[in-house]
């Protein structure tokens, strides 16, 4: 029997709506993923980009007459003058297969009964386009899910997020005396085990199970999986014609590329039993076991030496403070020896330090913020022997803004956040 190369589902949706745009749509590694239409909460997409050419792709919806149905395919990612997007010459349907020990998959017959594409606007949104069954929509989706090390930026996962090494065991599985049914498996950034198993009900007609697990001892336990009904397919659908049914529960024990699937069912016509399974697909950047990657592996690095004098200054070398994102960098260079400073800054194509004003600044501190909009230093509001400065911000296009609401007089900022939005400082009243 050929082996088709998507065995995949995914979860239902229940949340918020997208704005989709359409100019220069992309594709990358993290749009591995479940999506949705909260409009059209209790149908979805489940995505995998496969690599820099092919990704998979499972609707799991419901057919003419409200029972379970799941189309797939796989697709290359092309390019047109509005960016890339992924083609789906063709979306496959089976039927025949049985549930359970009866299961044969010389009696699984996969039918073409349409095609598709998919662009995303962004990493959070897409439309997905299809002409299947008679019908052609343009379906605006989002994102239900985010893959554990899959991110679009930075993308080996999301700041802040945990990344353990069993997140390479997402993707699909499936036992190879079962070809024609399968799992589906995400562990999602929040560490959660998210999992599709499309398969088919005692009469040979599509089901498909959803629930989440998590990570006990050695094993993913999913304690309740839910099939659907009611909903019918394309334009007639309705959210609320969904019914969502229990169904059982379901245990894996998975290394990187085999492991079991052990299932009991509510059900009586389900039953319980166990699978052998093997691993069918793996999303791009998720190797397993799963290990930190190195900068250099993330990263293009360049050395760029910076001057250490401006000219016309003699007195002191350039000392830099601060760099924002897109590598320019502030310092300052002092003047006369009395302990002030003149703000400086030198971009990425510039060959010398600029000065950016006359009036001196203090030593500490001076931040630019990652965007380059704006600097945070003290600046002198009174001459000499005093040296009186004040918390201000600095903008290329306005010059200095002072912070406002300051309720000590001679305050002074001696820390912002990385931002630059936040500065923390001291101050004295009039008294001293």
């Amino acid at each position: 029997m050929e082996q088709y190369p998507l065995r995949a589902l995914s979860l239902l949706a229940f949340l918020l709506a997208p704005v989709v745009t359409t100019a220069e749509t992309i594709v990358e590694r993290g749009h591995s993923a479940v999506w949705y239409d909260p409009a059209r909460s209790g149908e979805g997409w489940l995505v995998e980009i496969l690599d820099s050419d092919l990704a998979t792709i499972t609707w799991f919806t419901y057919d003419e007459q409200g029972n379970q149905r799941w189309l797939y395919g796989v697709g290359h990612i092309e390019a047109d003058e509005a960016g890339s997007y992924i083609r789906f010459a063709q979306l496959f349907s089976t039927h025949g297969g049985r549930f359970g020990p009866e299961f044969d998959p010389t009696d699984v017959q996969h039918v073409t009964v349409g095609e598709a594409t998919l662009r995303f606007a962004d990493c959070e949104r897409g439309v997905f386009s299809y002409s299947a069954y008679d019908q052609t929509q343009a379906i605006e989706i989002q994102r239900l899910s985010r893959t554990m090390a899959a991110g679009c930026a930075p993308v080996h996962g999301v700041p802040g997020q945990p990344v353990f090494e069993y997140a390479g065991q997402s993707g699909s599985w499936y036992d190879t005396s079962h070809s024609g049914e399968g799992f589906q498996l995400q562990w999602s950034e929040d560490n959660r085990a998210l999992l599709t198993w499309y398969s088919y009900d005692t009469d040979g007609d599509q089901y498909w199970m959803i629930g989440t697990g998590q990570y006990e001892n050695g094993r993913i336990v999913f304690p309740e999986l839910f099939s659907t009904r009611g909903a019918r397919f394309g334009a007639g659908f309705d959210s609320t014609d969904v019914e969502l049914i229990p169904w059982g529960s379901l245990v894996f024990e998975l290394t990187c590329n085999e492991g079991t699937a052990s299932y009991d069912s509510s059900l009586p016509e389900f039953g319980s039993g166990t699978q052998q399974l093997s691993r069918l697909t793996i999303a791009a950047s998720l190797d397993c076991p799963w290990t930190a990657p190195k900068l250099s592996d993330l990263y293009s690095f360049s050395l760029r030496e910076l001057p250490v004098s401006v000219p016309g200054h003699h007195l002191d070398r350039v000392q830099s403070r601060s760099i924002a994102d897109d590598g320019t960098v502030v310092g300052v260079i002092g003047t006369d020896g009395s302990g002030n400073f003149q703000l400086l800054r030198i971009r990425p194509d510039e060959s010398e330090w600029q000065i950016l004003t006359a009036v001196e600044v203090g030593f500490w501190p001076v931040t630019i913020a990652p965007s380059g909009a704006h600097v945070v230093a003290n600046r002198q509001v009174a001459p000499d022997p005093s040296r009186a400065y004040e918390p201000s911000l600095f903008r290329s296009d306005s010059g200095w803004e002072p912070l406002w609401n300051l309720i000590l007089s001679n305050s002074r900022a001696s820390g912002s956040s990385q931002d630059a939005f936040h500065v923390v400082g001291t101050g004295r009243n009039e008294s001293g």
